[in-house]
């Protein structure tokens, strides 16, 4: 479907001293016609004038792709019985359409512009006040010299170099037939996301790959977007682009997972309806363990992935010496030299705030010294200090979890005491640095192991400190011969980083000597060959985790820290209550402490009790019930206060202990 402006040059609307009425006669003249053409092009195209006077502007929708838009245009001014002198045509977005149909609907052009937007499938949109997509053309008419110039101008990564030089070096197709793969785009780098996104579809469209340089941007995280929206999207965008901006929540992460747009869904939509609608999923962060359930979505449809280049040592000071180069700095040498020992990679975007922050300083001390006095210098100790009193304060903070804080900062103090033996060049044999936390669900085991990745990057241990996380199913191969390279494909991605291997005893629910066991094998070994920049933290239950580790004693034996998360106490969840209805702008009153109090002495005698994620879900539900308690009173008679109350009658949950279970041990 392809949305277009018009612009006849005429004066049939400019007439001099043109009474009311004839005016009048003439509007009504047009609204007649326009419906008697729209019923001639009935489900082939749609045309309406939005506004006269020396010029007359049309809006135009084709939905046939046989139909030729010009020569619409020139049939229904025909029609119309204007003269013109000439036609202007270019195409416009989903949105600059449908104000054009309103704007005729106000000028009393078309009598119905409800119509107009049903007969295109439009209704849903057409009458929406949300603003969760918004719509672009790529009007810029680049050369392929152009195109090729902005994979170094924006470093835009080698994968997306590779699959610009593969579209360009294609045929043109005369007929569109659609896509051989969508794309995936990881960037935290907003411009080059951006023009990648752009240039991309410049390209494809030279090659006849697109029919529309439209393309529609849907946020997955507005809850007010639906999959009966989406699919109008990818109805009206065939030929076209949907960029779908996704986020962890999509995943079912977050506090602000409830409500948003399942990921799983919305790759079934998309392998439903997009054969013809090219699809850019974007993401503004490498989501390890998110990025492999999307492919695994999209199994069986091709696509092309783009992540930013990384440099690292001399790669990275080269980068460095370039930017400085370009200004005709002379860079520091002992940044430089810092860079190249560090086993830190970096990307394009964290290499630039790495050279401004150097710029800043030069420029007040070397460039203007008379500014010298007001340049703030931070000491690498107190840089440090500032990174750990962020993710490191965060884990000290966190409700509970005594004994494991306890082995973690040793842990982290041990982790430092080996990096310095690195820097100070003596030489050690380095041990086993890999971690197994045990708890029941909802202790909080994810969530610290994603602050420890953050805490040992900020003190130089891990050169990336993402949280890799993964299960059985990215760890498992379907077929024989499939387990090992996915094994080593995890790895791969948590190069300088945590790999979190979630409920890890699932690997050996099958029998030995299948994949669960090819897999350990596998994991047991890139363990000990990746151990310098790569920390491995199993995670699971007590029972399971201590039967997997005397299952295989080298997995056992590579594990240096056997940290155990206690369930935690009443008062610890009453603690975890409040400060989560804090993050909400809610408070409990004192009813509501001490009926939460008994609640959580209750539902911790249950076999699946949930500890924190149960508390969570609880105080929703009871925002919930305090929704429905409100509305069934006049509301002007309710407080400020009030309205940010929850007492004990929203907690209303009702107590089922079906197997209570005896206090479990924790600690291997």
């Amino acid at each position: 479907m392809r949305f277009y402006e018009v612009i006849a040059i005429t004066n049939e609307f400019a007439e001099e001293n043109e009474t009311a009425t004839k005016r009048k006669a003439k509007i009504q003249n047009v609204s007649r016609k326009t419906d008697a053409f729209l019923e001639e092009y009935e489900e082939r195209a749609c045309i309406c004038l939005v506004q006269a006077d020396k010029q007359a502007e049309f809006c135009v929708c084709i939905q046939d792709e046989t139909v030729d838009a010009q020569r619409l245009a020139e049939k229904f001014l025909e029609r119309l019985d204007i003269a013109y002198e000439s036609v202007l045509i270019k195409e416009i977005s989903v949105t600059s359409y449908m104000n054009g149909l309103r704007a005729s609907y106000r000028n009393r052009y078309i009598s119905d512009d409800d119509r107009f937007a049903e007969s295109l499938g439009l209704e849903t949109l057409f009458n929406s006040h949300n603003f969760f997509f918004s719509d672009r053309i790529v009007d810029e008419k680049k050369t392929v010299e152009e195109l090729k110039t902005d994979v170094e101008k924006y470093h835009l990564g080698d994968e997306y170099k590779a699959e610009l030089h593969r579209v360009l070096s294609g045929k043109n197709r005369k007929v569109f037939l659609g896509n051989p793969a969508n794309y995936l785009v990881i960037s935290k780098d907003d411009t080059a996301r951006r023009m990648i996104t752009r240039d991309l579809i410049s390209a494809l469209y030279r090659r006849g790959r697109l029919q529309s340089k439209r393309y529609t941007i849907i946020d997955l995280s507005d809850r007010a977007c639906s999959l009966t929206d989406l699919e109008d999207f990818y109805k009206i965008n065939e030929g076209a682009t949907v960029l779908l901006k996704v986020y962890s929540s999509n995943f079912g992460e977050g506090e602000y997972a409830r409500g948003v747009l399942d990921m799983k869904k919305v790759c079934e939509l998309v392998r439903k309806k997009g054969a013809k609608t090219l699809t850019i999923f974007s993401m503004n962060a490498p989501l390890d363990k998110n990025r492999a359930k999307l492919e695994n979505y999209m199994m069986g449809i091709p696509m092309v992935v783009f992540t930013d280049n990384l440099y690292k040592k001399q790669t990275a000071a080269a980068e460095l010496l370039k930017m400085a180069q370009a200004e005709e700095f002379s860079f520091s040498q002992e940044i430089l030299e810092k860079v190249e020992k560090t086993e830190r990679s970096y990307t394009y975007a964290e290499l630039a705030c790495l050279y401004n922050e150097w710029r800043a300083e030069y420029m007040g001390t070397d460039v203007f010294p008379e500014y010298k006095k007001f340049v703030t210098h931070i000491t690498e100790e107190e840089k440090k200090n500032a990174c750990r009193s962020d993710a490191y304060t965060r884990l000290q903070e966190m409700v509970g979890l005594t004994q494991a804080k306890k082995v973690i900062d040793g842990a982290i103090n041990y982790f430092k005491l080996q990096q310095e033996y690195r820097n100070r060049g003596i030489e050690f044999h380095r041990p086993a640095m890999h971690m197994c936390f045990t708890g029941t669900p909802g202790t909080a085991k994810t969530s610290v192991a994603r602050l420890v990745a953050e805490i040992l990057k900020d003190n130089g241990i891990l050169s990336e400190g993402k949280l890799v996380e993964v299960g059985r199913a990215e760890l498992v191969g379907r077929f024989v011969g499939h387990t090992a390279p996915q094994v080593k494909e995890m790895f791969d991605r948590a190069k300088g980083s945590v790999l979190f291997i979630d409920e890890a005893y699932a690997l050996v629910e099958d029998k030995k000597g299948l994949y669960g066991t090819e897999a350990i094998n596998e994991i047991v070994q890139e363990m000990e060959n990746r151990r310098e920049d790569t920390i491995v933290i199993l995670a699971g239950y007590p029972k399971e985790m201590k039967e997997l580790l005397e299952w295989n004693p080298g997995m056992k034996s590579r594990i240096a820290f056997h940290v155990s998360f206690d369930d935690y106490t009443e008062n610890e969840l009453l603690d975890i209550t409040k400060l989560l209805a804090k993050d909400r702008g809610m408070r409990l009153d004192e009813s509501a402490e001490e009926k939460l109090l008994s609640i959580y002495a209750e539902a911790r005698k249950d076999v699946g009790f949930g500890n924190g994620r149960f508390a969570r879900n609880l105080l929703e539900k009871a925002m919930f019930n305090q929704a429905n308690r409100f509305m069934k009173r006049d509301l002007q008679f309710v407080s400020n206060e009030e309205m940010c109350t929850l007492t004990a009658d929203d907690f209303d949950y009702e107590i089922k202990v079906e197997n209570s279970r005896p206090r479990l041990g924790f600690g291997i």
